[in-house]
C-alpha cells in the first residue's frame, strides 16, 4: 500500500499548450501522476511535485518530500525508473536536486526539492486539479502559467543568464498565454524576486507590453 500523504504529493506543469481559461495549466498525460495517486485520494496537501515537461528528452520537477517518504517513493517508481536513495536523501538534506531514469526509454527526470521561500510555497498554493490523459479519474495538480514563468525566469537569472532553452520557454508562455496571464501577479512577484529587470526585458521580446 502506497502512503496517502505520498500520493497527494503531485503537482505538473506541462508543454505549451493554451487551454483557454484564466490562469491555466499546460496539460499532460505523465505516467506516474496516476500511479502515485492510485489509490483514488483527491484531498490538497500542503506537498506535491512540479514538473516541467517539454518534448524533448527530460522533464523538470520540484518536489516537497521529507526523508522519511522515500521508502514510499521508491515502491511506487523502482518498477519502472533507476533511483539512488543516498542521492535522494543528500538532496533532501541539502534543498538540492536529485534524478530519476525511466529504465525502458532511457528518460530523465531532474527533481528538485522546494525551497523555502514565500514565491515557491505560494505558487504551491496556487495548484490547479487537472484531468490527466484520457481517463477521467486520472486527476494530478498542475502549476499556472505565471508560477512556470517567473521560475523559468529565476534559473535563467541563477545560471547566468545563459540558458536558451528556459529563455525560449518563458517566451513560449508568454506568447500562447498572454490573454490569460496575470500581469500583476507576475510584475509583484518579478520584484520580490529581483527579476523585475528580466520580466520587462522578457515581455518586450514577446511583444507585449509592460
Amino acid at each position: 500500500m502506497v502512503s496517502g500523504q505520498l500520493q497527494k504529493k503531485l503537482l505538473l506543469h506541462g508543454p505549451l499548450t493554451p487551454t483557454g481559461a484564466p490562469n491555466t495549466p499546460y496539460p499532460y498525460g505523465y505516467p506516474e501522476a496516476g500511479r502515485m495517486r492510485r489509490n483514488g485520494e483527491r484531498r490538497s496537501a500542503s506537498g506535491f511535485f512540479d514538473t516541467s515537461v517539454r518534448a524533448t528528452v527530460d522533464a523538470d520537477f520540484i518536489a516537497d518530500i521529507q526523508p522519511a517518504q522515500i521508502h514510499d517513493l521508491i515502491l511506487v517508481l523502482k518498477d519502472e525508473f533507476y533511483m539512488d536513495p543516498d542521492m535522494i536523501l543528500d538532496s533532501i538534506i541539502h534543498q538540492s536536486t536529485f534524478n530519476l531514469i525511466h529504465m525502458d526509454t532511457m528518460f530523465k527526470i531532474d527533481v528538485f526539492i522546494l525551497k523555502d521561500r514565500p514565491f515557491e510555497i505560494n505558487e504551491m498554493h496556487r495548484r490547479i486539479l487537472q484531468i490527466i490523459g484520457d481517463e477521467p479519474s486520472h486527476k494530478a495538480y498542475f502549476v499556472t502559467a505565471e508560477g512556470s514563468i517567473l521560475a523559468k525566469l529565476d534559473w535563467f537569472k541563477a545560471g547566468g543568464e545563459l540558458s536558451e532553452r528556459q529563455w525560449k520557454d518563458v517566451q513560449g508562455i508568454l506568447r500562447l498565454q498572454k490573454d490569460r496571464l496575470g500581469l500583476v501577479y507576475l510584475k509583484k512577484w518579478s520584484a520580490e524576486m529581483g527579476l523585475a529587470d528580466l520580466f520587462s526585458r522578457a515581455l518586450a521580446e514577446a511583444g507585449l507590453a509592460a
